[in-house]
Formats: structure tokens, sequence, C-alpha cells
């Protein structure tokens, strides 16, 4: 039969605790180790695969970059056009009403669409490029992410490595300290 009793730090056991007690230590710093491991490995994995999604969102958004500017080229094209086709509506409509296109009113309304078209082909190429810098730029942070996210992996192995060797190394520690107060207390 095995019994405990504590009386001012006096452990009065049966022959079996002492073994018991330092076999539940030896199991419990084994387990604190695994443990600890364990959860460095988890962590590591889940920071890899956030690493991962990073680095294929800054993919995605070298891609939208490109894209914008292939787009930009179309949509500069189709202002331009658009604009030579109003410039050459208006001429015709002056030129049909007996207007000289060159001189007067007529010229002056050529000259403001021609520079209405220039302010449409700039701002057309303005706002594509900002759309292409914030796609660099997004692109960019995307890939900081997945350098932290790295780095993040390195250190949840390298902390899961470290806390199961604590657990080892505190370990022995307790099972000496459970031994000799077993054996101070005259049990063995």
């Amino acid at each position: 039969m095995i019994w405990i009793c504590r009386v001012q730090e006096t452990i009065v056991a049966g022959p079996a605790l002492p073994a018991i007690a330092i076999a539940a230590t030896v199991a419990s710093t084994a387990m604190s180790a695994y443990g600890a491991y364990s959860q460095g490995q988890a962590q590591s994995a889940q920071a890899k695969y956030q690493q991962q999604v990073a680095q294929n969102n800054a993919v995605m958004k070298q891609r939208a970059e490109v894209s914008t500017a292939s787009q930009a080229t179309v949509t500069e094209t189709y202002q331009a056009l658009q604009d030579a086709a109003l410039k050459g509506r208006e001429t015709a409509a002056e030129g049909a009403s007996g207007t000289d296109v060159n001189q007067g009113s007529a010229l002056n309304t050529t000259s403001n669409t021609a520079a209405d078209a220039v302010l449409n082909q700039k701002t057309v190429a303005y706002n594509a490029s900002m759309q292409e810098y914030d796609e660099a730029a997004q692109a960019d942070y995307q890939q900081g992410q997945a350098g932290q996210f790295g780095a993040a992996s390195q250190n949840a192995l390298t902390a899961g490595t470290i806390g199961a060797a604590g657990s080892v190394l505190s370990g022995p520690g307790s099972v000496a300290d459970k031994w000799y107060k077993f054996n101070q207390a005259g049990v063995s």
C-alpha cells in the first residue's frame, strides 16, 4: 500500500513513491521538451505558409504592374484616336458650314481640341504611372512581409529547440531534487 502524509515538510511515503516520483519527473521533462520542440515546428510551419502567401501576393502585384503598363498603352492609343476623331469631326463641320478653319473661332476651337487631346493623353499616362507605382509598392511590401515571415520561421525553430533543451537541462535538476528530499526523509 502506498500512502503519503505531509507534516511540517516531513515526507512519509511507501517504498514505491520515490521511484514513481522520479519516473514522473523524467516523463514530464521528456513531454515538456517534446512540446517545446513541436510548438517551434508548428510555429515555423505557420510562418513558412505565411511567407509563401506573401511571396505569391508579391508575384501577383508584379504581374498587375505589367498588366497596368500594357493597359495604359492601349488606353493612351484609344484616347488619341478619340481625340483625333473629335478634331476631324469639328474641322469637317466647320468646313461644311463654309467657315475658314484656319482663322478666327474655328481655329480657336481646333486649337482647344488639340490642347484637350494632349491633356487627355497626359492624364491617362499619369493615372497609369500612379497605378503602376502602387502595384510596384505593394509588390515590394509583400516581398518585405515574406522576408519577415521567413525570419519568424527560423526564430520559431530556434525557440522550439532552445525550449526543448531548457526542459532537458532542467529535468535532471528536478530529479536530483526529488531524490535528495526522499533521501533526507529517509525514504528509499
